[in-house]
């Protein structure tokens, strides 16, 4: 069992922040405002000046975490502003980016934690490991969606018009893709209560046993420990809020422990039970699993990335899947076990295309629909361009064209990066897929306030 025995005062943050007392105090009043913190409960006696608090080092390091997270917060943080909730929605309908500022700010907060144990916790738990993911995958479409608008808008109207009704279908599809997957009904239906999204919703969860086995697999062994907390910041603040209680708990436990003895008059024990009272001033459980379980949330960490890299093509951009195939696929394509298959596959398939492209009238004819025969032959060209990407069956031609793409993407990815910056169109991008993620945040806030 490992043992903390250094306290820290609030002076000590105030120097690693580099911050003067005054902003030190404005910050301690901050966290209350906006978390309910009460850091009057770690003061040695009354009084606003920094000296007077006192953590053990895990508690001065998360709230060094929060204090460099309220440097960007996306509201004024006052007691009045936090209770004019008309202010808070027109902060987040106007600058739901800014939310997500200061949540990067809280993770690069994180990252520069001395502590190594502490890291390594932080590192270990879901809720970092979902915020980095989510922050990850919004950069990715953000940027993805910032530069096909921005393709777009090189075209003609006619062309453009062309490529914005295809992303449109794309997206659409996708939708109905994900509805089968999951979630539950009953958890759409929640979160959109005014949309009839299905006459018989509840009775649709049999279609829903794919997505079941999908989130089994997405073991929760590798985090150290099962939290309800939605957003990392709350995370902090209520790891700092478990480490008092469960000090005060054992404090309490052994004044109680005190009191029998002195009601009984054996006083032998008393002074051994009073040093261990001074004990947990500075430990807590939670500190104390912290600094045991180090190298345990190490091998969960290792095991977040070993599962990152097994699912690597999920996360990979679309470019890099073209290069690999671009330079891995004669393996597969010659392959004993694959191209014998493939090729009977591949003139089957061919042969009914043709035949559904030359007999198009007499099944127009016999009362088949012509829309779907058009919708049959676009899913089916899709197929064959999937095909021709992994440069397989009649489509090694296509190898030089590929690499001249490649060239012309790269390019014009590194075009549209040095433009966006200062582009209203990465500005939309970014309150776009923003704002469902400052949403969580006012609601964390209208909690508060409840309390």
């Amino acid at each position: 069992m490992n043992l903390l025995n250094e306290s820290y005062t609030g002076k000590y943050i105030q120097d690693r922040l580099k911050i003067t007392p005054k902003i030190f105090s404005q910050n301690v009043n901050k966290l209350w405002v906006l978390y309910g913190l009460d850091l009057t409960l770690y003061q040695v006696e009354a009084g606003s000046k920094s000296a007077n608090y006192r953590f053990n080092k895990y508690e001065a390091e998360l709230l060094i975490v929060l204090m460099n997270g309220l440097k960007t917060a996306p509201f004024k943080v006052t007691e009045s502003k936090m209770s004019d909730e008309e202010y808070r929605i027109k902060n987040r309908d106007n600058n739901p980016d800014s939310f997500i500022k200061f949540i990067e700010n809280v993770v690069q907060a994180i990252d520069d934690i001395e502590d190594q144990p502490l890291k390594a916790y932080i590192y270990a738990n879901k809720i970092y490991d979902e915020t980095l993911e989510f922050l990850s995958a919004r950069k990715k479409l953000e940027d993805s969606f910032s530069m096909f608008i921005q393709y777009t808008g090189s075209l003609d109207p006619i062309e453009s018009a062309k490529r914005h009704r295809e992303l449109a279908y794309r997206i659409d599809e996708m939708i109905f893709e994900l509805l089968d997957e999951g979630p539950e009904p009953e958890i759409i239906k929640t979160k959109y209560m005014n949309f009839d999204l299905h006459p018989n919703f509840t009775d649709l969860e049999q279609t829903y046993k794919r997505f079941e086995y999908y989130k089994q697999q997405d073991s929760t062994n590798r985090y150290n420990h099962s939290t309800d907390d939605q957003l990392l910041d709350w995370f902090i603040v209520n790891t700092l809020s478990k480490m008092r209680e469960g000090r005060e708990d054992e404090k309490e436990i052994i004044q109680k422990q005190i009191k029998e003895m002195k009601d009984k008059k054996k006083k032998a024990g008393i002074p051994r039970l009073i040093e261990f009272s001074n004990f947990w001033e500075i430990n807590d459980p939670v500190s104390m699993k912290i600094e045991d379980e180090h190298y345990e949330n190490l091998d969960k960490i290792q095991d977040a990335v070993n599962s990152y890299n097994v699912n690597l093509y999920k996360t990979m951009d679309y470019i890099k899947k073209i290069e690999i195939i671009k330079d891995d696929n004669m393996t597969l394509e010659n392959h004993e076990y694959f191209k014998p298959t493939f090729n009977e596959f591949y003139k089957t398939f061919k042969k009914m295309v043709l035949l559904m492209q030359v007999n198009r009238t007499r099944f127009i004819k016999d009362g088949v629909s012509p829309i779907l025969l058009d919708y049959f032959m676009r899913d089916t060209n899709r197929v064959f361009e999937i095909m021709q990407n992994y440069g397989i069956a009649e489509s090694s031609h296509n190898q030089k064209d590929v690499s001249t793409i490649i060239s012309l993407y790269k390019e014009f990815l590194r075009i549209t990066q040095s433009f966006k910056d200062n582009n209203h169109i990465q500005k939309s991008s970014e309150n776009i897929t923003s704002w469902n993620f400052a949403y969580k945040m006012l609601d964390n806030l209208k909690s508060l306030n409840k309390k």
